[in-house]
């Protein structure tokens, strides 16, 4: 634990300068459960309320809604989801998934504080009508008119929120990018902002999420609506025109970005003025965390952030995190002069937090240089070349596939990486078309333990822009620079950090390029490097919050 030297003000009183001791520092990380003056229960029945609402195309998107069942305005908590009542999935409406059980929904913790709790189908699931969108043009016109629609009805005060996690958290995003005038803030969840993304990593497909979204074909082309005899299937083959797989040809398996995903793109979200509180879980593989560089570029003051270890979840804080997204929505749909604690949080591997009054939070970039001896550190060596065979037998067997791999010497502190590392990739190959895959471990001994999510993928066609494909000429040396995902880690002293390039690996679907010969180059001036985001001097602090067993 790092203690900090108290500080000594000095002040004038009566005409002499006297010591003051500065405020002592913190001790643990901030308790959102000690902010007081948040709204209480005051009302104890609510109303269940049903609409389906004509978009301006004549589609009507179904809405329904719970609150206080007394006189009064309110401020408005929106999910906009596809699942509410589309089979598999048919989500529940009232949020149950949203909060820790002991508080049941957010329908049982919020609307008796004085709040509207909402939810939409989007156009082409649930109970709506229309044809399926992917988050594309006409979701975001739905989603300006929702918030506009609830805004204007004569219970409310004209703020409304949103709320979700996955792809419901993706909405809020899209919701910003759409800019309608009530909206008040978003709290986006593990969601995405870009179609691209959830797809590739700079043209490397992911398992599962590049078969067209997955589960969201089944909204595309089965599309469950309302019929007179209540949920049937209705309107076969409604969105397939606009699916993924269909849509985008050739770049579907070279990885190019499409005109397809520029209309399926939000990421001007980090335009939005609204306040936004994001969250996102640095183990997330349904979505993964790259998908906040939206975020990453808004750089707003009155915006919030939450990264940590969690998985594809509201994050498992119970009593911490329902405390602070209560004073949340209480400053911006209440009015409430509430403090809603530092811009950024930062919830790390070895159960410290690193707090910090902006995100990104300043980093030291660090690069580390390659050798041709296998050697990771700051030390140049002579050139030389090291290679592998590719394989797909990486998506099974990570440690086994064809790679070549750099290594540190023992690291003599703990060191603090938080930010987005860059690969410079120095390599030839002899496939026009094959994966190269960069993965970063902390290796303890026996222990390989790959470092959140930490890869860097690129298929070189792409070297020059996702949507300018390239010709790769075999043996031809190329020079590639490609960011990795946002980390949150705490390398611990006496772990090594290990650099493995590849090209398959667990996350990624091995299309092509099994038996190309990879050479990468390391040493001299110009080899292959990484670059970390190390945080200088960090304080740590404890984390307040320590769940049972």
């Amino acid at each position: 634990m790092r203690f900090r030297v108290l500080v000594m003000a000095l002040t004038v009183a009566a005409g002499a300068l006297v010591p003051v001791a500065a405020a002592a520092p913190p001790t643990s990380s901030y308790d959102y459960t000690r902010i007081a003056g948040r709204s209480t229960v005051r009302y104890d029945d609510f109303e269940h309320e049903v609409f389906d609402v004509p978009m301006r195309d004549g589609v009507r998107i179904h809405i329904e809604l719970y609150r206080p069942a007394a006189g009064g305005r309110f401020g408005t908590i929106l999910k906009m989801s596809p699942y509410h009542d589309s089979p598999p999935l048919a989500e529940d409406r009232r949020g149950q998934y949203l909060v820790p059980e002991q508080h049941g929904s957010m329908v049982d913790y919020f609307v008796p504080r004085g709040y509207v709790f909402a939810t939409a189908d989007l156009r082409g699931s649930g109970l709506s009508q229309g044809c399926f969108d992917y988050l594309g043009q006409t979701d975001r016109k739905d989603v300006y008119e929702v918030v506009e629609w609830l805004a204007r009805q004569p219970w409310s005060n004209g703020r409304v929120g949103m709320i979700g996690v996955s792809y419901p958290g993706s909405t809020p995003i899209l919701a910003a990018a759409a800019q309608p005038p009530h909206l008040a803030t978003i709290v986006p969840i593990a969601g995405w902002s870009q179609m691209y993304d959830h797809q590739f990593q700079n043209g490397v497909p992911y398992f599962l999420q590049w078969a067209g979204a997955s589960i969201y074909e089944v909204f595309s082309v089965y599309r469950f609506a309302r019929s007179p005899t209540g949920m049937g299937v209705a309107a076969p083959f409604c969105g397939a025109p606009t699916s993924s797989p269909l849509y985008e040809g050739e770049a579907y398996t070279s990885g190019a970005r499409h005109p397809w995903h520029d209309a399926h793109d939000w990421s001007d979200a980090s335009r939005s003025r609204v306040p936004v509180f994001l969250i996102h879980g640095d183990a997330d593989f349904s979505i993964r965390i790259n998908a906040i560089d939206w975020f990453n570029h808004r750089r707003r003051a009155g915006d919030k952030i939450w990264i940590g270890q969690w998985g594809h979840s509201a994050p498992p804080r119970d009593e911490q995190w329902v405390a602070a997204l209560h004073a949340w929505f209480d400053k911006h749909l209440q009015g409430r002069r509430l403090p809603t604690g530092p811009t950024a949080e930062v919830f790390l591997n070895d159960e410290s937090v690193l707090a910090a009054p902006r995100w990104p939070i300043p980093s030291k970039p660090t690069t580390l240089l390659t050798s041709s001896a296998g050697r990771l550190g700051a030390a140049r060596d002579e050139p030389g070349v090291l290679r592998y065979v590719a394989d797909a037998s990486g998506h099974a067997q990570e440690h086994e596939t064809g790679h070549v791999a750099f290594e540190t010497e023992p690291l003599r502190t703990d060191t603090v990486l938080v930010g987005t590392p860059r690969l410079r990739l120095r390599v030839s190959v002899t496939s026009p078309k094959v994966h190269l895959i960069g993965t970063l471990y902390e290796v303890d001994g026996q222990l390989v333990n790959r470092i959140g999510q930490a890869t860097f993928a690129i298929q070189p066609e792409l070297r020059d822009g996702l949507d300018k494909p390239k010709v790769v000429v075999p043996g031809e040396v190329m020079m590639i620079e490609t960011p990795g995902m946002t980390m949150a880690h705490v390398l611990r002293a006496g772990t090594r950090l290990r650099l493995v390039i590849a090209s398959s690996h667990p996350d990624k679907v091995p299309i092509f390029g099994s038996g190309a010969v990879v050479e990468v180059i390391a040493g001299g001036d110009d080899g292959t490097s990484v670059t970390l985001p190390v945080i200088a001097r960090p304080r740590l602090l404890p984390d307040v919050y320590q769940p049972e067993g």
